[in-house]
């Protein structure tokens, strides 16, 4: 497809297909572009692979122990 093509049926001007040609666009962009190209699988490629979940990392780190304050004093 032409770049005027894929701004058509995205929607889309075609300064923004050409801005998004040299990576300087928005990610809503990208998505409507990979849309019409059939192509909206690649978008995994934009993420980074993650092995582990937030959530196993937090039961990982258990309770962390808080700072003591300093000793209070007494009013007599």
């Amino acid at each position: 497809m032409t770049q005027k093509e894929v701004a058509e049926a995205t929607g889309l001007s075609l300064n923004a297909v050409q801005t998004a040609e040299r990576g300087a666009s928005k990610m809503m962009t990208y998505m409507k572009i990979l849309r019409v190209l059939n192509a909206l699988d690649s978008l995994d490629n934009f993420l980074p692979e993650v092995n582990i979940s937030p959530l196993e990392l937090a039961k990982m780190a258990g309770k962390k122990r808080k700072r003591a304050s300093g000793a209070r004093l007494k009013n007599t």
